[in-house]
C-alpha cells in the first residue's frame, strides 16, 4: 500500500511540474516576446489599440446617414435580381452591352427609379456619410450599412442602364456620378471588409460606366462632370490605415479567444473552422472510445489540454506572428505610396510573410485562432485594391479619350495629346509607375491597358494567366486591358458554351483581342 501511495505521489508531483511548465514557463517567454514587439511598434508611432481607430465624428447637417438609410429602405426595383450583369465578359478583352438587353418588364420601373435617384442625389449633395461605427466592439463590430450601400450601387447602375436604353444621357450621367459620390462621401471606415465592399461597388459602377461609353450620344459637359467625380477618388490611399486597424482588431480577437474554455467555443465564432463540433456527452465519448480509441483520445486532447496550452503559450506566438505579418503589409502600402507603383512591392510581399511564418515552425499545429494565417486574406485585399485603382485610372482615361474623340472626330496618337485639355497629366499605370499603354486601333477602336499584377508588359494580352481559364474579371488577366465591345461571333460562342442566351448586340464590330 505504501508503495502505491509513493507512486501516486510521484505521479502527482510530475503532473504538477508539468502543469507549471505548461502554464507558466512557455507563457512567460511567448508573452514577453509579444509585449516587446508591441512596445517596439508603439515607439515607431504605430497604433495598436481599438481606441485609436476612432476618427473625428461628422455631426450636424452635413452627415446625412439617417436620411440615407431611411431613403434606402423605401427604394426597391421590381425585377431587381433579373437585371443582366453590366459589362459581362464574353471573351478575353471583350464584353457585352446589357442595356440593349432590357425588355419591357425590366424597363417598367424606369419612371419611378428616376424619382428615387433624384431624391438620393439631393441627399448626397454637399454631405458626408459617417455611419458612426463603434470600433470598441473590436472583432464583433457591426457593419449593417455595407449591404445597404452595395444594394444602392446596384440600383443606381441598373437605373443608369435603363436611361441608356432610353437614350436619356442626362439621367445616365447623373446616376453614374451618384455612384462615385457615394464612394467619395463614404471613405473613412478603417475596416478591411468596408474597403472590399467599396471595391465591389466600384466594379459595379465601372461596368455601367463602360457600357455608357459605348454609346455615342454624350456631350462634353456630361462626360467632363463624370470624369471629375471619378478623378478625385483613389482606392489605395489610406490602405495602410485599414491594415493597421486589422492589426488592432486581431489583437482584440486574440484577447477574447483566450477567455474561452475549450476549442468548441473558439470554432463557433471562427469562420475558418466552419461548423463547430459540439462538445460530446460523456456517454457519446465512451461510445467513440470503444469504436476508435485513438481518434477519441485525440479529440479530448484537442478540446482541452491542447487548447489550454494554446491559451497559456501558443496564442501569444500566434498573435506575434499575425502582428508581424500585418505590419509587413502596412509597410508595403507605405512603400507603394512613396514609389507610385505596386507590382514589384506586392510581388515581394508573399516571400516576406512566408519568411515570418517560417520563424514559427509548428504554426500548423499550434495556431488555432486563425490570426496567424490571415496574411493571404489581407494580401488579396491589397491586390484587389491595386486592381480597382488601375481600373479607376483606366476609366478616367477612357472618358478623356471619348471627350477627345467627340471634339476632334478621331482618337489621339498618344495619351500625351489629352494633356492639358482633357487630363492634367498623362495617366500613370499604378502597377509599374510608367504611363498607361495605349494604341489607337482600327474600326474606330483603341487599345488601353496596364501591365497587370506581374509588372510585365505582355503587349496588351487580355488572356488569363497561365494555368487559368476564366476571363470574367478583366483585371485578373495577363495585362489589364480596357474591354472592347464583343463582336456578334464572340457573343454567339459564349452563348453556345454557357447555354445562357443574351440578345445584347455589339456596339461595333471589334477586332480579336491582342495576343
Amino acid at each position: 500500500m505504501k508503495r502505491f501511495l509513493k507512486i501516486l505521489l510521484l505521479v502527482v508531483v510530475i503532473f504538477v511540474i508539468f502543469c507549471a511548465y505548461i502554464f507558466f514557463v512557455p507563457h512567460g517567454g511567448a508573452r514577453r516576446k509579444l509585449a516587446e514587439y508591441k512596445k517596439e511598434l508603439i515607439a515607431q508611432g504605430e497604433k495598436l489599440d481599438l481606441a485609436s481607430l476612432a476618427l473625428p465624428r461628422t455631426s450636424g447637417a452635413s452627415n446625412v446617414v439617417t436620411k440615407f438609410l431611411a431613403f434606402s429602405a423605401g427604394w426597391s426595383i421590381p425585377g431587381f435580381v433579373d437585371f443582366p450583369t453590366a459589362m459581362k465578359m464574353m471573351a478575353p478583352g471583350a464584353a457585352a452591352i446589357s442595356y440593349a438587353d432590357l425588355d419591357a418588364k425590366l424597363m417598367a420601373s424606369y419612371g419611378t427609379n428616376k424619382i428615387y435617384t433624384a431624391q438620393l442625389r439631393e441627399i448626397l449633395s454637399g454631405a458626408t456619410l459617417d455611419f458612426d461605427v463603434d470600433y470598441s466592439q473590436g472583432a464583433d463590430t457591426q457593419l449593417p450599412h455595407l449591404a445597404v450601400i452595395k444594394r444602392l450601387a446596384l440600383q443606381l447602375s441598373q437605373t443608369a442602364r435603363q436611361a441608356l436604353h432610353e437614350k436619356d444621357f442626362e439621367e445616365a450621367a447623373l446616376d453614374l456620378g451618384a455612384e462615385a459620390d457615394i464612394l467619395w462621401l463614404w471613405k473613412q471606415e478603417p475596416v478591411l471588409i468596408s474597403s472590399l465592399v467599396r471595391i465591389a461597388c466600384a466594379r459595379i459602377a465601372f461596368g455601367a460606366a463602360w457600357e455608357g461609353l459605348q454609346h455615342n450620344g454624350w456631350n462634353d459637359a456630361q462626360l467632363a462632370g463624370l470624369q471629375a467625380k471619378w478623378q478625385q477618388l483613389n482606392f489605395f490611399t489610406n490602405l495602410d490605415s485599414v491594415l493597421a486597424a486589422e492589426r488592432a482588431f486581431g489583437s482584440d480577437w486574440m484577447a477574447k479567444a483566450r477567455k474561452f474554455t475549450n476549442v468548441a467555443q473558439l470554432s463557433s465564432v471562427l469562420v475558418l473552422y466552419g461548423t463547430p463540433n459540439p462538445t460530446p456527452t460523456f456517454g457519446d465519448w465512451m461510445g467513440e472510445l470503444f469504436k476508435d480509441p485513438k481518434a477519441a483520445l485525440k479529440d479530448v486532447y484537442d478540446r482541452y489540454p491542447k487548447f489550454w496550452i494554446w491559451k497559456s503559450s501558443w496564442s501569444y506566438e500566434e498573435e506575434l506572428c499575425g502582428l508581424q505579418m500585418i505590419t509587413a503589409q502596412v509597410e508595403a502600402c507605405r512603400r507603394i505610396d512613396i514609389l507610385g507603383n505596386c507590382a514589384s512591392t506586392l510581388e515581394e510581399l508573399p516571400n516576406q510573410t512566408s519568411n515570418i511564418l517560417h520563424t514559427f515552425p509548428k504554426f500548423d499545429n499550434h495556431f488555432l485562432a486563425g490570426f496567424g494565417s490571415m496574411d493571404s486574406v489581407h494580401q488579396r485585399g491589397l491586390v484587389k485594391s491595386a486592381q480597382i485603382e488601375v481600373s479607376r485610372r483606366m476609366l478616367v482615361t477612357a472618358i478623356a479619350l471619348e471627350r477627345y474623340h467627340l471634339r476632334h472626330g478621331n482618337w489621339p496618337e498618344t495619351l500625351d495629346e489629352l494633356v492639358p485639355e482633357f487630363l492634367p497629366k498623362a495617366p500613370i499605370d499604378f502597377m509599374d509607375g510608367r504611363p498607361l499603354r495605349y494604341k489607337p486601333g482600327t474600326n474606330g477602336l483603341y487599345v488601353l491597358y496596364s501591365v497587370g499584377m506581374d509588372g510585365k508588359d505582355d503587349g496588351g494580352s487580355a488572356f488569363p494567366q497561365p494555368g487559368e481559364t476564366t476571363f470574367s474579371n478583366f483585371a485578373d488577366m495577363q495585362d489589364i486591358v480596357w474591354p472592347q465591345p464583343a463582336s456578334a461571333q464572340q457573343i454567339q460562342e459564349f452563348e453556345k458554351q454557357h447555354a445562357k442566351p443574351t440578345t445584347a448586340p455589339p456596339a461595333v464590330e471589334a477586332p480579336p483581342p491582342a495576343k
